[in-house]
């Protein structure tokens, strides 16, 4: 048997998609997207994400290019949205949650056009509604839920090549969606290459190499993407100049892939949270949660054994593609790692996320009929009713957070004393909360700052007090070296402690001489 017999689709009979089932299903998303948008402190990365929109609109993209190379679609967006309803946290939300929003009803326009089964687009729409993943990136104002939606897109056109029903308005949208998922984040371009390959293993490398007419819809597919691209070009040569490294090394890169399909399932609020894996190794995390990994688990094998028996007998073409959108993203983001000056994390394969959400559609589709399929509905309910309930209410699981501290901060500081930011990145968030640095104080931007400020912290001779903010410390004092300092000399006072960030007062100020890594009066 050929791979291209093995991919070839198997045509089902279906009805026309019929919306009304989805729509009580779109208003639990919102609900969920909407509610408590506000309750979260915005982060440094939304921090960003709101000066780049504040900067668009006083002087225009190429004074965004020239701050971040991250594709700029979601800061326009968020320029309309703040420019309407000011900076709040909710405002500068809102187009993720709306995107967020109606990714839910592509979800299940895209499992009725490749599964033709209203039961299994309903399961996986609903899934999408109350995935503790989804949740997280429809209240985050990053481009990421956005990058969820144009793929939804890209994959309900470029389907239409699969079943042999392409007509105009799937080539337009094959290409306009790819444009603007690029335009959205550079990653789209690993769903757009997972896509091109499952093409060419449909179609036969052979026929592709011999140019044969079988291999045509192909070619004309090649030709919407570099079109697409080409749309993309010039914000490449805008932020030529900008570094494209993101984020932090991390350890452990077989587990990377594990926990991308963990996430998708359980979300960053059930089991291990990202400071945990932090701040500890990946093995002691895991057993630390084992409950909650242990679930998540079983929830996940006893999915795959009701669901792709279901996925198989709806096509061998469609259960081929599901496992390849669920797999080649993520292995080609993780992959950049090793020839690239980048980072992962699961966000980044965000494009494939929706192929989850299918194969839990496929397996509670059965849910009447067959005790795996009611098994794996039970386990999966736990699993997302646990998550989601530790993020609306289990502080462990919150998004960083320094309104808390900069609240203190304004209250409590008084003229003389100083404040010592452990990691300088916490600056412009504490801004945006309403702390005001003053001359005298310290902000560190690296180990090697950490190190070399330690010394002068243990003596503190000046009157006042001295007041520490550890935000971050893998960043910046992975050693702890800036607290063992100020707490060599008098013993501290811990202020508060909240989600990735500690604040702690000392006895006495002391002299620190700015260097490199080491900012007086914390420039921004």
């Amino acid at each position: 048997m050929t791979a291209q017999s093995l991919l070839k689709p198997r045509h089902r009979t279906a009805s026309t998609h019929r919306w009304w089932p989805i729509l009580p299903i779109v208003a639990l998303a919102a609900l969920l997207r909407f509610a408590g948008l506000s309750n979260q402190p915005l982060w440094m990365d939304e921090i960003a994400s709101l000066h780049n929109a504040q900067i668009l609109s006083r002087s225009g993209l190429p004074a965004v290019a020239a701050q971040d190379h991250v594709a700029p679609l979601s800061a326009v967006l968020d320029s309309i949205s703040i420019g309407i309803g000011g900076p709040s946290e909710f405002w500068l939300r809102l187009p993720a949650a709306v995107a967020g929003t109606l990714a839910v009803a592509m979800t299940y326009a895209v499992a009725q056009r490749i599964l033709r089964d209203r039961a299994i687009a309903s399961g996986a729409a609903l899934f999408a509604a109350v995935a503790p993943f989804a949740v997280w990136y429809g209240q985050e104002a990053r481009m990421y839920s956005l990058l969820l939606l144009f793929s939804l897109l890209y994959v309900w056109a470029c389907w239409s090549l699969v079943d042999g029903t392409a007509r105009a308005r799937d080539w337009v949208l094959m290409t306009v969606s790819a444009a603007l998922g690029l335009w959205a984040h550079h990653y789209m371009a690993l769903l757009i290459a997972a896509f091109g390959g499952f093409l060419l293993v449909q179609t036969g490398p052979r026929a592709a190499l011999r140019l044969d007419p079988r291999a045509r819809r192909l070619f004309l597919w090649a030709g919407t993407q570099v079109i697409a691209a080409a749309t993309f070009v010039p914000w490449l040569l805008l932020t030529r100049g900008q570094g494209n490294s993101t984020g932090f090394e991390k350890s452990g890169p077989l587990l990377w892939l594990p926990y991308t399909l963990f996430s998708d399932l359980a979300g960053m609020t059930l089991g291990p949270s990202v400071r945990d894996l932090r701040d500890t190794d990946a093995l002691h995390a895991l057993l630390a949660n084992a409950p909650a990994v242990t679930l998540t688990v079983a929830a996940f094998a006893t999915l795959l054994v009701a669901g792709l028996p279901v996925l198989w007998r709806h096509g061998k073409a469609a259960t081929a593609w599901i496992i390849t959108w669920a797999l080649v993203p993520p292995v080609l983001a993780i992959a950049l790692t090793f020839v690239a000056d980048v980072s992962y994390n699961a966000r980044y394969a965000i494009t494939a996320f929706p192929a989850v959400g299918l194969l839990v559609g496929a397996a509670v589709s059965r849910i009447s009929t067959n005790w795996w399929a009611r098994l794996a509905a039970l386990l999966t309910a736990a699993v997302v009713m646990w998550s989601l309930a530790n993020w609306y209410t289990n502080a462990h699981y919150g998004k960083d957070d320094l309104r808390s501290p900069a609240a203190v901060l304004k209250s409590q500081l008084q003229p003389g004393d100083v404040l010592i930011l452990d990691n300088a990145r916490a600056a412009s968030t504490l801004d945006y909360y309403g702390w005001r640095c003053a001359p005298s104080d310290v902000a560190i931007g690296s180990a090697d700052g950490a190190k070399g400020a330690a010394s002068a912290l243990s003596s503190r001779s000046g009157p006042g007090t001295t007041w520490l903010l550890v935000f971050r410390p893998w960043e910046t004092d992975p050693g702890g070296l800036v607290p063992a300092a100020l707490g060599a000399g008098r013993a501290g006072e811990l202020v508060g402690s909240w989600p990735g960030s500690t604040l702690t007062r000392y006895p006495g100020t002391p002299t620190v001489t700015a260097s490199q890594d080491v900012a007086v009066g914390c420039p921004r």
